[in-house]
């Protein structure tokens, strides 16, 4: 008992010392800037020198809370290079449209898939109401990522320093739309080949930034929940997640699609062949992608319902364009039953979901770990 006395008296008198000579009360020790402490080098200098591990580990908490109570303009500077480049991204797509600048795209979007069409390829308003969705979805989340800036938590803690979203996170969506911007230009040239190669890498680094942000998310729970940002844990779900979740589903599918194009016309594949592969392949991941969710990683994406209502969408508009059980059967009772499949685990998704809300809540600790039950 003497000696936990003694190191908690060493621990007061530190914080005391130092707070004190910044002109600050002990208890606002996190409100503590880089800016308050430049004036005093000397601090620093006896920071750097404590022999005690008391002291030693106070220090390291001593500098996290001056480090997150403090803006970084590396991550700041990361935050508004994503949100320019997105935006830009978003400026070509929509150009990619029709021939607004003359010279720039060859040919509209539309026009190729049409030109280059398969047995699956959904109906036109699917890709107007799906883009639409992604990218007003993640200009959602970047202004969430904006605001980050600026608040704090009730520690004094700015959000983004937190790093809920890291600075990889946001590294990753930006190749991702690079990738994007490449694509477009690919496709308008009818480079197909090296299209699908570009295509297939954007879902790639969604997933990055989805399991970067999955996983730092749930880390930080505990911390949020009692710092008094419990609202930027749903803001992170319902925002981030989701918005980067359908975005990931539908370029998925995108892919696919790209890749029936060129088994069809590149490979002479035979477009039954060719779009019964692509089918499979999603009907794979589809059946993959829901007993990962369920049973395996429902502490991370318990909120992400989107990529189930991307499927269902998609699969209307293909429906809804090749449903000829004269000239496509195989391919439509392929789709008829890929979409009520997917219709089911969507259902299935949105019941267990509120009942493990109120049965099993996220705390961010090993009680959050199912034992291979539904509910």
């Amino acid at each position: 008992m003497r000696v936990k006395t003694s190191k908690v008296n060493a621990g007061t008198e530190f914080i005391k010392k130092y707070t004190f000579q910044l002109g600050i009360n002990p208890k606002n020790s996190h409100k503590i800037s880089k800016k308050a402490l430049s004036g005093h080098p000397s601090i620093m200098a006896d920071l750097c020198r404590k022999p005690s591990k008391v002291c030693k580990k106070l220090t390291l908490k001593f500098v996290f809370q001056i480090k997150m109570s403090g803006h970084s303009g590396a991550k700041i500077a990361l935050i508004i290079i994503g949100f320019l480049i997105y935006c830009i991204t978003v400026v070509l797509n929509y150009l990619s449209t029709g021939d607004i600048i003359p010279g720039l795209f060859r040919n509209r979007t539309g026009d190729i898939a049409d030109a280059f069409y398969v047995s699956a390829t959904p109906a036109g308003w699917t890709f107007a109401v799906i883009w639409a969705t992604i990218y007003f979805w993640n200009l959602a989340w970047f202004i969430y990522a904006l605001t980050t800036v600026c608040r704090r938590d009730d520690n004094g803690h700015y959000i983004y320093q937190l790093n809920i979203l890291s600075p990889l996170f946001f590294i990753s969506f930006i190749i991702n739309n690079c990738a994007v911007v490449a694509w477009l230009f690919l496709w308008d040239r009818q480079y197909l080949n090296w299209a699908l190669l570009v295509i297939a890498f954007t879902p790639l680094t969604l997933y990055i930034s989805l399991f970067i942000s999955f996983r730092r998310l749930y880390g930080k729970l505990n911390y949020l929940s009692k710092a008094g940002a419990v609202k930027d844990i749903w803001l992170t779900r319902i925002f981030v997640h989701n918005g980067l979740a359908f975005f990931a589903t539908w370029v998925s599918i995108a892919t696919l699609l790209n890749f029936a194009i060129v088994l069809t016309y590149y490979w002479s594949v035979e477009m039954q062949v060719s779009v019964s592969i692509a089918l499979g392949i999603l009907s794979f991941l589809i059946i993959t992608w829901f007993l990962l969710d369920t049973f395996a990683i429902d502490k991370f994406v318990r909120y992400t319902v989107t990529p189930y209502i991307v499927v269902v969408v998609a699969l209307v508009g293909s429906v809804q364009k090749n449903f000829d059980l004269e000239d496509n059967y195989r391919n439509s009772i392929f789709l008829v039953v890929l979409l009520a499949v997917a219709g089911v685990l969507l259902l299935l998704k949105l019941v267990i979901m509120f009942v493990r809300a109120c049965r099993i809540p996220i705390n961010g600790n090993a009680g959050d770990d199912l034992k291979g039950t539904l509910a």
